[in-house]
C-alpha cells in the first residue's frame, strides 16, 4: 500500500504530459483486464453448456450402415508404382533365396518383406520356401538335453529371463488386456447388433474355456467356427496347422464386418485390418480398449446406468474402417494409405489413378529406357550391321 502511494505522488510531481500517460496506460490495462475476464467466463460459460448438453443427447449408432463398406473419400487401391518410383534395372544383381517359417500370418508378411528386400537389392526372388512345420511346435526337441543340460538352461532362463509382475486390474486399466467374449457381447449389443446376427469366431484355444462363451452365445446365437462350416476330416485334423488358420482368415477377409478384439502383436490381426482396408475399405470395428476399461469396471462394481450409451460413445470415436492416418506404432500392413491408393479426382496430382491399361503404361515406360540407354541403343545398332 505504501508503494502505491508513493507512486501516486509521483505521478502527481511530474510533468504534466507524463501524468496523463500514466493515467491513459492505466485506463488501458484496465480496460483490458475486463474484457479478458468478461472473455474468459464466456468460454467456461459456452463449455459448461455444451459439456452438458452434450452428456443429455445420445449419441447414435446406425448398425444398418456398418454392413456396408466405410465411406472411402474418393480414394480407391491402387499397386501401380508411384512416378517418384524408377522402374527397375534390366539386370540382376543375383538370386534371393528366402526361406519363410512360423504361423501363416507371419509367412505371409515374411514374403512381403522378402520382396520389398528383392527390390531394393535389384535381385531377382526365387519361389520361397514355406516351412509348414516349425521347430518350434516340435516337442521333441527336450530329447537332445540331458538333465544336466536342462538344469543349466533353467538356470539361464531364470537368471536373463526375469518375471514380470503383471497386475490385471492395472493392465486392464491401460488397455492391455484383450477384451473377453462377453464384453465383445456387450459391445455389439450396445451398438445395435440383435440375436439374428450371424459371427464366425476366428480363436484358439479360449482363456478359460466354454465357461466364458456363455454370455455370449446368450446374446448371438448363431455363432459359427472354422469346424462348423466345414466339418471334414482333413480340416479337423489340421485345426492347428496351417488349413484352419487360412480358413480363419479368409473368411474374415471377405465378412461384412470385422472386429479384432486384440490388435497388439498379432500378424493375424494386424494382416486382416490392411487386407480390408485395401479391399475396399471394408467395415472394421476397432475398440478403444483403453477408454471401455473404466466402463466395465463401472458395470461390474454394481453401476450399470447410462452403461450402453457410454460404451456407444467411446465407439463413436471409431472411423469404421475408412481413410486414417498411420500413426506409430501401426505397421505399413495394417494401414497402408496413402501410398497404396489413388483418387480419380485428387487435389495432389501425386494421388491420381493410373490410366486402366496400367500394365500397358508401365511396360511403355520400361521400353523407354531401355531405348533411351545408351549402351543398349548400341547394342542394337552393333546387331542390325551384323545382320546386315
Amino acid at each position: 500500500m505504501r508503494r502505491s502511494g508513493l507512486h501516486r505522488q509521483h505521478g502527481k510531481q511530474g510533468a504534466g504530459g507524463g501524468g496523463v500517460g500514466a493515467k491513459g496506460i492505466y485506463a488501458k490495462l484496465t480496460i483490458a483486464v475486463v474484457v479478458l475476464l468478461i472473455c474468459t467466463l464466456s468460454l467456461l460459460f459456452s463449455a459448461t453448456i455444451g459439456g452438458n448438453r452434450g452428456s443429455l443427447e445420445p449419441s447414435e449408432i446406425n448398425a444398418e450402415e456398418l454392413w456396408e463398406s466405410a465411406k472411402s473419400s474418393g480414394w480407391r487401391p491402387s499397386s501401380a508404382p508411384r512416378s517418384d518410383w524408377p522402374s527397375p534395372p534390366r539386370e540382376t544383381n543375383g538370386y534371393l533365396r528366402v526361406r519363410c517359417n512360423g504361423g501363416l500370418n507371419q509367412q505371409r508378411s515374411a514374403i512381403c518383406n522378402a520382396v520389398l528386400a528383392a527390390r531394393i537389392m535389384n535381385a531377382t526372388l526365387v519361389l520361397p520356401e514355406l516351412d509348414a512345420n516349425s521347430f518350434w511346435h516340435d516337442e521333441r526337441c527336450i530329447d537332445i538335453f540331458n538333465p544336466e543340460e536342462q538344469s543349466i538352461l533353467k538356470k539361464y532362463r531364470k537368471e536373463n529371463f526375469a518375471e514380470k509382475r503383471l497386475v490385471y486390474k492395472e493392465r486392464r486399466a491401460i488397455g492391455k488386456c484383450p477384451l473377453t467374449p462377453k464384453e465383445v457381447g456387450l459391445i455389439l449389443h450396445a451398438m445395435g447388433f440383435d440375436n439374428s446376427t450371424r459371427i464366425y469366431l476366428a480363436a484358439g484355444e479360449l482363456f478359460g474355456g466354454e465357461r466364458f462363451m456363455k454370455h455370449f452365445r446368450d446374446l448371438f446365437p448363431r455363432l459359427e467356427n472354422h469346424s462348423s462350416v466345414d466339418s471334414s476330416e482333413e480340416l479337423v485334423t489340421n485345426t492347428q496347422g496351417l488349413l484352419g488358420s487360412a480358413v480363419d482368415y479368409m473368411v474374415c477377409l471377405l465378412s461384412d464386418i470385422f472386429m479384432p478384439t486384440y490388435d497388439g502383436p498379432s500378424n493375424f490381426a494386424n494382416n486382416l485390418l490392411g487386407h480390408r482396408l485395401y479391399y475396399g475399405f471394408r467395415t472394421t470395428i476397432r475398440p478403444d480398449r483403453k477408454a471401455l476399461a473404466p466402463i466395465f469396471i463401472d458395470r461390474e462394481n454394481g453401476r450399470t446406468e447410462g452403461f450402453k450409451e457410454a460404451v456407444r460413445r467411446v465407439m463413436l470415436k471409431t472411423n469404421f474402417g475408412g481413410p486414417h492416418k498411420r500413426v506409430s506404432p501401426e505397421s505399413f500392413y495394417t494401414n497402408s494409405w496413402p501410398e497404396c491408393f489413388c483418387q480419380v479426382s485428387p487435389k495432389n496430382p501425386a494421388d491420381k489413378c493410373p490410366p486402366d491399361n496400367v500394365l500397358e503404361v508401365l511396360d511403355s515406360r520400361l521400353e523407354n529406357k531401355v531405348t533411351s540407354d545408351p549402351e543398349t541403343l548400341a547394342e542394337k545398332n552393333s546387331t542390325s550391321r551384323t545382320e546386315g
